[in-house]
């Protein structure tokens, strides 16, 4: 039930906007122009290009160096992905709150539930388990991960929100 309630909280805001992405205060939708977006942005981030037409966004009073933590491509001059980090943490408490969401969406899954367009995934590498739940609304991909030092104890937990021309919807 709790798991559930992670859902609702983070998701169900967000339904009704499902073509918007609000980043550091600034309204993005995709296909706007990359001049639109670009200047927009500038009000209130420091935009640096990453590589191709990948751009890192950090808000100018960010002065974490390094962490880029949100970033938007363009496509044909034209808004393509916007990436967005809501949150992270770490620490025990975090981490089972994500675990025991992940495993209720990994029960439903297995039982059939899958007309909620959601998917689970879970990785073992070295020393290092990695868990993570998508959930898909509209043009909208919601991601919580877990990452976890095996045998180490407290976790890192991600949220994340990326908008994007899905394919098959």
């Amino acid at each position: 039930m709790k798991a559930l309630a992670v859902l609702v909280v983070f998701c169900w805001p967000l339904i009704g906007q499902e073509e918007v992405v609000n980043l550091n205060g600034t309204d993005l939708k995709l296909g706007m122009p990359k001049s639109e977006a670009l200047d927009a942005l500038g009000i209130k981030n420091t935009i640096r290009r990453e590589s191709g037409e990948n751009w890192c966004v950090k808000l100018k009073t960010d002065q974490t160096p390094d962490q880029c933590l949100s970033h938007v491509s363009f496509r044909e001059d034209k808004l393509y992905i916007v990436y967005k980090t809501h949150a992270t943490a770490w620490g025990d408490d975090a981490g089972n709150v994500v675990n025991a969401f992940f495993n209720e969406m990994k029960d439903l899954q297995a039982k059939g539930r899958e007309s909620v367009d959601f998917d689970t995934t879970e990785m073992n590498m070295d020393s290092v388990r990695v868990r993570a739940v998508r959930v898909w609304v509209g043009n909208k991909e919601f991601d919580l991960t877990v990452t976890q030092s095996v045998g180490a104890p407290g976790s890192e937990v991600s949220f994340t929100e990326t908008l994007y021309a899905r394919k098959n919807k």
